[in-house]
């Protein structure tokens, strides 16, 4: 099965709400489209308020330089 790698940051606030709701119905509509052939994959960034928690920056560079590779 094909992987598509999929990159995503999660918003403050409601972004987790909306995130939870949305990333199933993306997976959902890869699966119908590819009859079960592409799988996606996907890669947490770290930006926002819980960058800012977690680093002290609310962009760090990881997740620059991991958007800048793709």
């Amino acid at each position: 099965m094909e992987k598509i790698k999929i990159p995503y940051i999660m918003g403050d606030g409601t972004g987790p709400d909306i995130w939870n709701a949305s990333h199933e119905v993306l997976e959902e509509a890869v699966i119908k489209a590819y009859e079960h052939e592409k799988k996606i994959e996907w890669i947490y960034l770290l930006a926002g308020q819980n960058a800012l928690e977690k680093k002290g920056i609310l962009l760090p560079e990881e997740t620059l330089e991991a958007v800048k590779s793709m």
